[in-house]
């Protein structure tokens, strides 16, 4: 299977630095942080290529779990952001993600809780989302 070029990178960047992704500068958010607010804002074309993200997403995690926990400017957590990725693409979306949705809440069950600036838990987020495309 050919990468894409971001892909890539992110294989070289990371191989080369696996700590980075539990540092943070400043205000600057963790990775993971950062990855679940782009892929919250990705649309349904360039999803094509969740796969990819997907990956990036767990290496992350697997370096830097807790941040799972660092809110985005939505504030949702990453649980957040997977329950809108699966819910937006209509049972659609490959089974990985479904399976690290289930390891995520396995490893941190009180994500299910955490409201965002809407008041909204993911489970309000995966059925609103599943709506719009169902």
């Amino acid at each position: 299977v050919q990468q894409s070029y971001w892909q890539a990178a992110f294989d070289v960047i990371f191989d080369a630095f696996p700590q980075g992704a539990s540092r943070r500068l400043g205000q600057v958010k963790y990775p993971l942080a950062i990855a679940f607010e782009q892929a919250d804002s990705l649309s349904m074309h360039r999803r094509s290529d969740e796969d990819l993200m997907l990956d990036i997403v767990q290496r992350l995690y697997n370096e830097n779990p807790d941040a799972i926990y660092e809110l985005t400017k939505r504030m949702r957590t990453g649980l957040h952001s997977i329950a809108v990725l699966i819910g937006d693409m209509g049972g659609m979306t490959p089974s990985g993600w479904s399976d690290f949705c289930l390891r995520v809440i396995g490893d941190y069950p009180r994500l299910l809780q955490i409201r965002d600036n809407h008041e909204r838990t993911p489970l309000h987020l995966f059925t609103l989302y599943l709506g719009d495309t169902a």
